[in-house]
């Protein structure tokens, strides 16, 4: 008679951990969906600066506006090539051009260029997950690099 109630009582004790576990597993695919997310806007906004056409003033002079946007947060300019799934992270863009080893400010004589976006934890964003200290504060920082395409003259 006392095994009557014992699998109610196991399922009672299991069920919790089944439901965070399920949570969790939510909340890692939406991490890694939105990680992915951000690792094809960083290459994207990187082949954008890198493909700009046109003469070589106009080009280095496309090139900076994307940058100066990207630079200063635009929100127009990072929805363009991110909308993430969730807000856990806040994402933190930098754009840095380099002339063979050295960095610089403008695309004006340079021959790569680097995107790197460094992704924070939104605290408020992550309730109790960033509380507890489920989610990790930072994650890796993602970058591309690429060469600068040698302008050409468009004729019309």
């Amino acid at each position: 008679m006392k095994e009557k109630g014992q699998g109610l009582v196991e399922f009672a004790i299991i069920v919790p951990f089944l439901i965070a576990l399920s949570i969790a597993i939510i909340y890692l695919g939406a991490l890694f969906l939105d990680y992915t997310q951000y690792n094809n806007a960083a290459r994207d906004a990187a082949r954008d600066i890198s493909l700009q056409a046109g003469t070589e003033s106009n080009a280095a002079y496309l090139r900076n506006s994307i940058v100066n946007s990207i630079r200063t947060q635009d929100a127009a300019t990072l929805a363009k090539y991110a909308t993430p799934m969730t807000s856990l992270y806040i994402p933190i863009w930098s754009v840095i051009f380099y002339n063979g080893t050295s960095t610089q400010d403008t695309a004006t004589n340079a021959t790569d260029v680097e995107v790197t976006i460094n992704l924070h934890l939104d605290k408020q964003a992550g309730g109790l997950l960033a509380e507890w200290g489920v989610l990790p504060s930072d994650l890796k920082p993602i970058t591309f690099r690429m060469a600068l395409e040698k302008s050409m003259i468009i004729y019309q």
